[in-house]
Parts: structure tokens; sequence; C-alpha cells
């Protein structure tokens, strides 16, 4: 089964400038023995994933932790050498931690992710993950890793495993979380729910304000997308919903080869043509395959054309085969966030086939048990959604960024003002998570 033939559309897949260079050992990984249920209904503990670069750390520097969110941190240890959060770290004298989250890469604590094993999957316990891994964090090379200072009785010293040096624990030391993206949320909510350990926040592009609905998605693509290609694009989109929707089905299945899908259902091929489009997501500063994409068009002049060029794209496009991790996300968008990247509203330009409907969304949702839809008021009233107020937070933003539009920085969003305790930086042109 292919990404694609699924939930691929509800993916918030997080942008960032992860490390060429080989890791050293020195690094990480690292495991954590973390609490299954914060809540302590059961007593189980897991292994979660961790690297720290204590290099640059100079006395009083501070902590820098960086939650990858919903993605396998294979591949992203490299940011405690080389990236933002490195550069950050070295410019504060502080140490830079990546962290996998639960559920995710080998932070999994099950071998297969049934609703069942799925149910500690949560915002309350990712959250707690991160607050009890600041307080906790001990030095596993020797074998009375806390040491209590008697002029300090009320601090415990604590260390990670590759320093050789007393680092006090928070708040003594400054811890900042930082996260793109979904961990962008977490970051703002760690400073929200945990001020006496989290001494600041870094949230890029963070889409705080959960949403069932969220065709708004591919607005920004709509707005400042290459008026040709966006033209071929809803050109294309509208010959193939005029097939889709009618009822000759032997043109439906010629319209399925055509585009190289071997799946079943409208609604997975919407899904499946989809992709090129919201390719435009993994811009980078130096990198647009969303434009690449668009090359294809260069040489087209009419409809016909565009369909081809269009179809030919598509037929070569790898298909990803569907992990654990978007099993988790899945789960996490079905129950908690929505972010359902459906078709525009009739009369409204669409990108994609309105054969990508909000009930193909749900129908997925009731595949993998869930029923009900996504509890976004609960995530909104218990940490603020748009109307979020914090201090000691950057907030970071794409001014191009599709997730922009449930970020604090939405033009739909109240009025936010900028201060110097709390920035809202709102980087031109720029698309998801650039910061880093």
């Amino acid at each position: 089964m292919s990404i694609r033939d699924s939930h691929k559309s509800a993916l918030l897949h997080p942008h960032s400038r992860t490390s060429q260079l080989p890791i050293p050992a020195e690094f990480g990984p690292f495991f954590f023995d973390q609490t299954l249920d914060h809540l302590h209904t059961i007593t189980t503990k897991f292994p979660q994933r961790y690297w720290v670069n204590p290099q640059n750390y100079h006395t009083n520097g501070p902590v820098i932790l960086f939650n990858v969110g919903e993605l396998d941190a294979t591949g992203f240890d490299g940011l405690v050498i080389d990236s933002f959060l490195h550069d950050l770290a070295q410019d504060l004298n502080g140490i830079a931690v990546v962290i996998e989250h639960r559920y995710y890469g080998n932070s999994t604590p099950f071998p297969s992710l049934n609703l069942e094993n799925l149910r500690f999957l949560n915002t309350y316990q990712a959250l707690e993950d991160m607050a009890n891994f600041i307080r906790t964090v001990k030095n596993h090379h020797t074998p009375n890793p806390i040491v209590s200072f008697p002029r300090i009785n009320r601090f415990i010293f604590c260390q990670f495993p590759n320093i050789n040096f007393t680092l006090p624990p928070a708040p003594r030391t400054p811890w900042i979380v930082y996260g793109v993206s979904y961990a962008g949320n977490l970051a703002a909510w760690m400073r929200k729910n945990y001020p006496e350990i989290v001494f600041a926040a870094i949230a890029s592009s963070a889409p705080v304000q959960a949403n069932v609905s969220f065709w708004q998605y591919r607005e920004p693509i709509l707005w400042y997308g290459p008026k040709r290609c966006i033209d071929a694009i809803i050109s294309t989109v509208d010959q193939v919903d005029q097939i889709l929707f009618g009822n000759d089905e032997n043109a439906k299945k010629i319209l399925y080869k055509k585009f190289g899908f071997e799946g079943e259902g409208d609604y997975s091929f919407a899904n499946w043509i989809s992709e090129p489009v919201d390719i435009w997501q993994n811009s980078t500063y130096s990198n647009s395959p969303f434009l690449d994409f668009c090359a294809i068009f260069d040489n087209s002049t009419t409809p016909t054309e565009y369909f081809d060029a269009y179809a030919g794209y598509v037929k070569t496009v790898e298909s990803k085969s569907l992990s654990q991790a978007d099993n988790a996300w899945g789960y996490q968008t079905c129950t908690e966030y929505g972010y359902w990247q459906h078709a525009a509203p009739k009369g409204h330009p669409s990108l994609v086939s309105r054969k990508l409907d909000i009930d193909g969304f749900q129908n997925y949702c009731h595949s993998i048990g869930i029923n009900s839809l996504p509890n976004v008021t609960d995530i909104n009233l218990r940490y603020g959604g748009w109307n979020v107020d914090l201090t000691h937070t950057i907030w970071v933003n794409g001014e191009w960024d599709p997730w922009r539009g449930l970020s604090v920085q939405s033009p739909n969003a109240p009025k936010k003002k900028s201060t110097a305790d709390a920035p809202l930086v709102l980087i031109p042109q720029a698309v998801h998570g650039w910061v880093c």
C-alpha cells in the first residue's frame, strides 16, 4: 500500500536542515528511560532516543532541546553538529540536544501500532516526555548520577552521558525548547505549561490552531506559485474531475492507467495525483522541487498538453511505502488535530481533485478504528490555539508557508503585537520551517 493511498495529505512533514556529515558516536544516540503513561495507569517504560553536543558549552549556558516531531529522527541527528540548532548553541555557549518523539523511529514503545497500542500517543504525553526528560536526565556513566550540593538543597544537579562537567538542573540551567511544524506547537506549549523549567521557546511554522478542515492549505500555492504552472494544474484537475465525476467507468480506468495509478477508489487516486502540488512545502533556501515540477509545462500550451505532461510526471514518481510513522501521525490527526487538507469548496479554484474531500479523510480514520471527529476543541481550549499568549517565545513563520493559515501569524488569527519578549518573525517568500 502506498502512502498516497492512505492519509498522505494530512501528514505534516517539517522541513529541517539535516546534515550530510556523519555523526560521531560521542554525540549519541543515547536512550532515556521514558515513562509510557504519565498518568501512571501503568508503570511501563520505553527507551526514548536522543543526541547531545556539549562542545560549545560554557558555564551558565543553556540547553537547547529540539524535538523532531512526527518523523523518524534518523537523519536529524546531524542537527547537533551542523544546523541552526548547532549555530544557536554555539552563539549562546549552550548544549544542543535532538530528541525523538514517542512512537516514531526508535522511540516506539510497541512493535506494532494498532489502536490499542496507540492509546498513549497524544499531546499531553508528548509534552510530559520532554518535561520528564528535562527534570531527570542522568549521567549513565557513574554509579551515583545525581549529585546534590549541601548549600543548595533545593537543587539537584544532573548530567548528560557525554559531558564531564556539572550541569545544574532547570531552572539554574536555562532550557530552550525548539521545534518546527507540529513540534513547533510542542515547543510553545512547553513554555506555556512548564514555565518553571522551560526558559524560552522557538516555535517555527507552528500550526497551533487545530482545525478539522484545512482546505486553505494550498492557498499560498495558488497565490504565489508561477501563474503558468498554476493555470496548468487547475486545467488538468478540471479535466480529471470531469472524468471522476462522470458515469463512464471505462474512461476512469483509462485515466487511472494514464497516471500510473494501481490502487482503488477515486479518493486514493486524487491523493495520488496531489503529490506534485504538495511538494511546495518542501522548498528550501536553495532548492524548490515544486519549481522543478512546474518545468514540465514549459513546452505545453494547450489543456491537452498540460494534462499529458502532468500525467507523465506523476507516472514516473516513485511511490513510497506506508511506514509506522505515517500510521502514528494519521492517528494523531484523527484524534486531536484534524488538519485535513481536502480540496477547496465549489466555486473556488482547486489545485487538487474535488474527490479529495473531507469524507475521504474521515473514512481513513474509520478504517483505523476511530469513528469520532478529531477533538480539536479540546486541543484549542487546553493550549490556547491562536489565542495562546506567551513570554520568552519567538514565533517564526514563512510568508509562503501553507501552514501559516493555522499559525499565530495567520491572516485569520486575532492580531498579535510583536514584542521584544515575544517577537513575531515573518520571513518574506519563505515556505515551511526555514529557520532551520
